[in-house]
């Protein structure tokens, strides 16, 4: 089923799960040839409040020309996870009747 075009919907991030802090330059940075642009730590309230994982959380956000990504720093597998893609669309209420 094809929605019709009444608003315009823009790719925001995606965000990953990380193990291991040395990832971030290792790996996104050297081999992707990303921008660490922020780094910030996520309040055990906050990640309860939107994921329900209640333990403050190192977050990094990165970026190159076409992606931005966020990467959350869990050194211990959970059931619950941070994983996930956020848009944005200009018309929310929208896109919230439909769904």
């Amino acid at each position: 089923m094809k929605l019709q075009n009444k608003y315009k919907m823009r790719l925001e991030h995606t965000a990953l799960t990380i193990t291991d802090q040395a990832e971030v330059q290792d790996f996104y940075c050297n081999v992707l040839g990303m921008n660490e642009i922020r780094s910030f730590v996520l309040s055990k309230d906050l990640a309860g409040q939107i994921f329900g994982i209640n333990e403050d959380t190192s977050v990094f956000q990165l970026q190159n020309e076409n992606i931005f990504l966020e990467l959350f720093l869990v050194p211990e597998k959970h059931d619950r996870s941070f994983e996930h893609i956020c848009i944005s669309v200009n018309d929310r209420e929208i896109l919230v009747s439909k769904a």
